[in-house]
């Protein structure tokens, strides 16, 4: 999935507008899974995991625990922002 934000590069939506996309694709055994974090406004990337997705309730927050533990993994290399974790929902 991918979510653009207004003035990301290329996109001319209205104001706060975010927008979601779902692909799929049969996987083939000898292909794997993506998850690809950018951080807005450059688009740089931040981090990324190839795995073969089984699970998707436990593997994703495996990635994510990981991605938003880690400071260093959240901050970008280009302009050295930082990407907030989101909100703790209980």
């Amino acid at each position: 999935m991918w979510l653009f934000k207004d003035r990301s590069k290329g996109i001319s939506w209205g104001r706060d507008a975010v927008s979601g996309m779902n692909l799929w694709h049969w996987r083939h055994d000898r292909e794997s899974d993506l998850i690809r974090l950018s951080i807005f406004p450059d688009n740089e990337k931040l981090y990324e995991e190839y795995f073969q997705l089984t699970d998707i309730t436990t593997q994703f927050q495996g990635v994510f625990k990981k991605f938003y533990g880690s400071e260093d993994l959240r901050t970008c290399k280009n302009c050295g922002a930082v990407m907030e974790p989101p909100p703790i929902v209980s």
